[in-house]
């Protein structure tokens, strides 16, 4: 049995995929290969679900690779140990006990996540609050990004547009001010400071009364590329929803197309739009 690969760091969206093989040569093995560890460690998990459902050996012989460069769960969890509209009780991550105390479970969560190929999670509800990125908070979540790095999954947080005035103590959080540009570049700053592969921020702006660009006559592309503009030094990605209500267009299945539609190729190269699985809300039958 043998693990081959080229020590670049878990938890990198640049994974290439693996292979499994049977060699007799030069002596009978396993051999589990990929360019990165993250590969490495996907193959192992393959390669257990080939012994736990009987596959024989001489059958396993497999060439994988992800589609997806991100392939992340979105956490709805609040600051406050709730999660939204209550769906699953209370929150997985511990905030009162961390740093000090990082969970057993956290652990559980991360080896679970790699074992299917994820690689991303956004800790916290997307109707974000802005505490999540104070200095005594990003340590919490710096313990937590600490337990799922071994095993692939770079953490993400889910930003609040107005953070710049609801904890910075500017009077605004217009995308184009000097200030509100250079608080985002300064937060990034401390983020990474204790984080050093944080995967970036999570942004749902004009959108069910969450505050946005809209507020100054900015577009989308405005916000978003000034949060990729605080990134990129850093490597990181603004992932930006592009579930939107309202602001002209009547038909509800038409709002994010006719208000990222005129944007396209405006947003920087480490801006992501983020749709759902259909125009409305998670609609099966779209």
């Amino acid at each position: 049995f043998a693990c081959a690969g080229t020590g670049a760091g878990a938890g990198s969206p640049g994974a290439k995929g693996f292979s499994i093989s049977v060699t007799q040569k030069p002596f009978p093995a396993i051999v589990l290969s990929g360019e990165m560890d993250v590969d490495v460690l996907y193959a192992t998990f393959r390669f257990i679900r080939f012994l736990q459902t009987g596959t024989p050996l001489s059958s396993i012989a497999t060439v994988d690779a992800p589609k997806y460069a991100w392939r992340m769960l979105d956490h709805w969890d609040n600051p406050d140990g709730s999660i939204e509209r209550g769906y699953a009780g209370k929150s997985l991550w511990k905030w009162d006990d961390l740093p000090a105390k990082v969970d057993p479970r956290y652990t559980d969560y991360a080896r679970a996540c790699a074992s299917v190929g994820l690689n991303g999670a956004a800790l916290n509800n997307v109707n974000a609050s802005a505490t999540i990125l104070e200095t005594a908070n990003l340590r919490k979540v710096a313990a937590i990004a600490d337990v799922l790095r071994p095993y692939g999954i770079t953490t993400f947080l889910c930003a609040n547009f107005a953070a710049p005035m609801k904890i910075g103590g500017l009077a605004t959080s217009d995308p184009c001010h000097p200030e509100v540009a250079a608080w985002w570049r300064a937060k990034a700053d401390e983020i990474y400071s204790m984080i050093p592969d944080f995967g970036g921020f999570v942004v749902k702006a004009d959108s069910e009364g969450q505050p946005g660009p809209f507020a100054y006559g900015r577009t989308h592309a405005d916000g978003a590329n000034m949060l990729a503009d605080a990134l990129a030094p850093h490597g990181g990605e603004v992932i930006w929803r592009a579930f939107v209500y309202g602001h002209g267009e009547t038909d509800r299945a038409k709002k994010a197309y006719a208000q990222f539609k005129p944007l396209d190729g405006e947003f920087r190269a480490n801006a992501a739009l983020q749709v759902k699985n259909g125009p409305i809300d998670f609609q099966l039958r779209e």
